[in-house]
This record gives structure tokens, C-alpha cells and sequence, in this order.
């Protein structure tokens, strides 16, 4: 399971690197990329667990946080 996690994390980490739309100045050393794909993912695992309908929030912050 956690080879899996861990690719889920290197394409989210790809895909991050990737959108020319986020902002350079989103992350820093205390708040790193990595940092962020940890949360994201945490927080999908959680809606999965919670079995909710949606993502809308999380979604907005994503969009709030690094665009």
C-alpha cells in the first residue's frame, strides 16, 4: 500500500511541476510541494473514508493556496 501511495504522490508531485498556472511564489521551505501533495492526499483519503458526495472544498482550497 505504500508503494502505491508513494506513486500517487511522485505523479501528484509531476503534475504540480507541470501547471505552468501555479503561482512561483506558493511554496517555501516551511510550506514545500511535497507538503502540499501530503495534504491533498491526506485529505482525499479522508473524503473516501467519510464516503462524502464531493470535493468542492477541497478544491477551493487548492485553487486558494497555489493559484
Amino acid at each position: 500500500m505504500e508503494h502505491y501511495l508513494a506513486q500517487i504522490k511522485e505523479q501528484m508531485l509531476s503534475s504540480l511541476h507541470a501547471d505552468e498556472r501555479v503561482c512561483k511564489d506558493a511554496f517555501s521551505t516551511d510550506f514545500s510541494e511535497a507538503d502540499f501533495v501530503d495534504f491533498v492526499l491526506s485529505n482525499i483519503i479522508c473524503l473516501l473514508i467519510q464516503k462524502k458526495n464531493n470535493c468542492v472544498l477541497l478544491l477551493e482550497v487548492i485553487r486558494r493556496t497555489i493559484y
